[in-house]
């Protein structure tokens, strides 16, 4: 129990520093500390971490395996004062070995209940047409706008692709 209680003090202080430095919403693995989520705000905006929001995954293993990221989302918030209500959601991404996991689903759902907190009735994102993550925002309330046709060059290739605009109402 004091392992336990020491690892959970750790995840905390780790998702802390993420959150200082804008990072977003970190999932994270591991056997004893089991896992937690930490939020936090990008460039700008007010940065707070939450420990143990419910992005829950385990792996290693053996008594001195540690916790490790396995997942992400960034929650950035707009500037401008015309833009106080509404926020984009950046960069979410799961690592290969976790995916199908739900751990996606929960990192959203932490990343909503921060905007809910941060007053954000607005969220936004673009993602790749046809990828993995289109249906899971869909699933997740998120609604089309449209499509923007070769928006994005593939790093290893000189491959266009189409981006899916997509917004959803909190509900504030």
């Amino acid at each position: 129990a004091e392992a336990e209680a020491e690892a959970e003090a750790e995840v905390e202080a780790e998702a802390e520093a993420e959150a200082e430095a804008g990072v977003g919403t970190g999932a994270r693995a591991g056997t004893g500390a089991g896992a937690g989520a930490g939020t936090g705000t990008g460039a700008g905006a007010e940065a707070e971490a939450v420990a143990g929001a419910g992005a829950e995954a385990e792996a290693g293993t053996g008594a001195g395996a540690g916790a490790a990221i396995v997942g992400t989302v960034q929650l950035d918030c707009a500037a401008m004062p015309n833009q106080a209500h509404r926020a984009d959601v950046c960069k979410l991404m799961v690592h290969p070995d976790f995916r199908r996991m739900g751990i996606a689903k929960k990192l959203m759902q932490a990343l909503e209940k921060r905007a809910d907190v941060l007053g954000k009735t607005l969220l936004t994102l673009d993602t790749r047409t046809g990828d993995n993550a289109e249906p899971l925002y869909a699933s997740l309330g998120f609604a089309t706008v449209g499509v923007i046709p070769a928006y994005a060059r593939d790093p290893f290739s000189e491959k266009l692709s189409g981006t899916t605009i997509m917004y959803k109402m909190t509900g504030r």
